[in-house]
């Protein structure tokens, strides 16, 4: 096995578990939400709050780090047109994570405190973060392709229906 091989599998290794544990999460919570009970959905944002610095973050620096090194070792580069869609969905995924869906789960505990889990505020904000992170997840699922079909300048219907897949989701969110 090659140095850039073993840098390969790697990578993948730790996007399954990143990608994974997302999807894995998204599933709880529809899930909880289904249920319609209270404490099923604050139990489940509990796992995520612990899962979040144990598992989600390290994953994510993982993938970056990994597939950083894979590029250098590899015959890649950063003027790699996929590698650079990859770059920014990455950016976009841990940015919403750290700087929306960390800080707004959190927040989640005092607005449930101050108006109870029933009610119409807890909702609306179980909804927004429910939202934000479907369509992180699907960016992440984007970003996944992006890596596998590696689309070029000269391939812009790969581009252009990959983006319009990721629009498509946000205006619906």
């Amino acid at each position: 096995m090659t140095s850039y091989e073993f840098l390969l599998l790697l990578h993948v290794l730790v996007v399954i578990v990143w990608v994974g544990a997302g999807f894995t999460m998204d599933l709880l919570f529809l899930r909880a939400e289904r249920t319609g009970d209270p404490q099923e959905l604050g139990k489940t944002g509990q796992l995520q709050n612990w899962l979040v610095p144990r598992l989600f973050i390290p994953a994510a620096l993982a993938t970056v780090v990994s597939g950083i090194l894979v590029m250098w070792d590899g015959p890649w580069s950063f003027d790699d047109v996929w590698i650079l869609i990859g770059l920014a969905g990455w950016i976009a995924s841990f940015g919403a994570g750290f700087l929306f869906l960390k800080p707004q789960g959190e927040r989640m505990n005092d607005v449930v405190a101050q108006y109870g889990p029933t009610s119409l505020e807890a909702r609306r904000h179980a909804l927004r973060l429910s939202v934000v992170s479907r369509v992180q997840l699907l960016a992440l699922f984007l970003v996944v392709a992006d890596m596998v079909l590696k689309p070029t300048a000269d391939d812009p219907w790969t581009l252009v229906i990959l983006a319009a897949i990721l629009v498509a989701a946000a205006a619906v969110g």
